[in-house]
């Protein structure tokens, strides 16, 4: 079956819509996630999540810094917000995260 012009033309229209709608949320999501990790590396926030770090970092918390909970493979850390993006930069954090101050432990 031979496809006429106007759907092959319709067809390239859909891909061509649906590329540039992957790539606006992509964009997007991208934009979102790079603002978050900018601003939990160097904000001040008093509870910050950890996604990634090298490994056993958390042997190398001062003792101000604690572990308050565990999510999605994140830990959860709470210390002074003047202090603890570097703290957890320090100790090996390679991606901060601001996190809920809301736990269920409260310090």
């Amino acid at each position: 079956m031979k496809l006429s012009t106007s759907m092959t033309i319709d067809k390239k229209r859909l891909m061509t819509r649906a590329g540039t709608l992957f790539l606006s949320l992509s964009g997007i999501l991208s934009g979102w996630l790079m603002v978050m990790a900018i601003s939990g590396a160097f904000g001040k926030f008093d509870t910050l999540a950890v996604p990634l770090a090298t490994q056993g970092f958390y042997h190398q918390l001062p003792d101000d810094v604690a572990i308050v909970g565990q999510v999605a493979g994140s830990l959860i850390f709470r210390g002074k917000a003047e202090t603890l993006a570097r703290d957890l930069r320090d100790a090996g954090a390679i991606l901060i995260f601001p996190a809920r101050a809301d736990t269920c432990l409260s310090l």
